[in-house]
C-alpha cells in the first residue's frame, strides 16, 4: 500500500471539482433560504393584515361595550333622580 502526501492526491483539477460542488451545493442552500425568506415575509404581510383586523373587530366591540355603558350610567342616573325626587315629594306631603 502507497501512502500519497497530500499535494500528489489534490491534483489542480481535483480542487477546482471540489470548489465548483462547494460552490453548487452553496448555491442551492442559498436559494432554499430565500425560498423561505420569501414565505415567512408571505407570512408576515399575511399576519400583519390579520391583526388589523382583528384590532378593528376588538376596537368596534369595545366601543359597542363602551356605549351599553353610557346607557346603563345615564338610566341610573335617572332612575336615581326619581328615586330621590320621590323621596324629597314623600317628605314634602308629611310635613
Amino acid at each position: 500500500m502507497t501512502v500519497m502526501t497530500p499535494r500528489e492526491s489534490w491534483t489542480d483539477d481535483r480542487l477546482d471539482d471540489f470548489r465548483d460542488e462547494v460552490n453548487r451545493r452553496f448555491d442551492e442552500v442559498y436559494r432554499r433560504f430565500d425560498k423561505v425568506e420569501r414565505r415567512f415575509e408571505s407570512l408576515e404581510t399575511e399576519m400583519r393584515t390579520e391583526f388589523g383586523a382583528v384590532r378593528r373587530e376588538m376596537k368596534e366591540g369595545f366601543e359597542r361595550v363602551d356605549e351599553k355603558f353610557e346607557k346603563l350610567y345615564r338610566l341610573m342616573l335617572q332612575l336615581g333622580g326619581v328615586v330621590v325626587a320621590g323621596l324629597i315629594g314623600l317628605i314634602a306631603t308629611q310635613l
